[in-house]
């Protein structure tokens, strides 16, 4: 029997110091493994970051989201509308944070102006946006009929394209109840 040299709880404290430091390349890899890590008493240490460390924010919002802190929820909730739309979207659903579902399910919308199955520089923004918001909605796994009716509609439009539609089709499988 080897003794225990540490347990998660004990992790917490030197990876944030390392995610407040200097170094970006150690500060990344430390909110990588507090993302891995995803232990709750993380939440609070992280949630500060976010505005001290504005460079830092996927990293942090991912770290946060495994953390599942709720009190972090409208910080992120307020990055739908920023840069990080991605890492954002499936923290909220990591977290989960069931206040911005409804956020989640509008931003499936298609704006019926684009024609998502021809790609382009200028549709790009618009494609991920609701890219992401597809595969955060499968981390609720909450089989919701408004979702539902979102996600196949994707799957079936042939203008949304092949991209949109695999992975409503994923998501529906994981959202999916007997």
């Amino acid at each position: 029997d080897l003794p225990i040299l540490s347990t998660p709880d004990m992790l917490v404290p030197p990876l944030l110091a390392a995610a407040k430091g200097d170094n970006d390349d150690e500060a990344n890899d430390a909110l990588d493994a507090l993302r891995q890590l995803g232990n709750p008493a993380a939440g609070d240490g992280l949630l500060p970051l976010l505005k001290d460390f504005p460079h830092r924010k996927a990293a942090i919002m991912r770290a946060l989201g495994t953390s599942h802190a709720l009190a972090a929820g409208p910080a992120i909730e307020k990055e739908l509308k920023g840069d990080d739309v991605g890492a954002a979207a499936k923290a909220l659903g990591q977290l989960p944070y069931d206040k911005a579902y409804p956020k989640l399910v509008a931003m499936l919308k298609k704006d019926k102006k684009i024609d998502f199955s021809r790609p382009s520089v200028v549709t790009e923004m618009a494609y991920r946006n609701r890219f992401e918001a597809i595969q955060a909605l499968g981390f609720y796994g909450k089989p919701d009929p408004k979702a539902i009716k979102e996600l196949m509609t994707s799957v079936e439009d042939p203008q949304d394209g092949c991209r949109l539609a695999m992975t409503a089709g994923a998501t529906l499988g994981q959202i999916a109840d007997p």
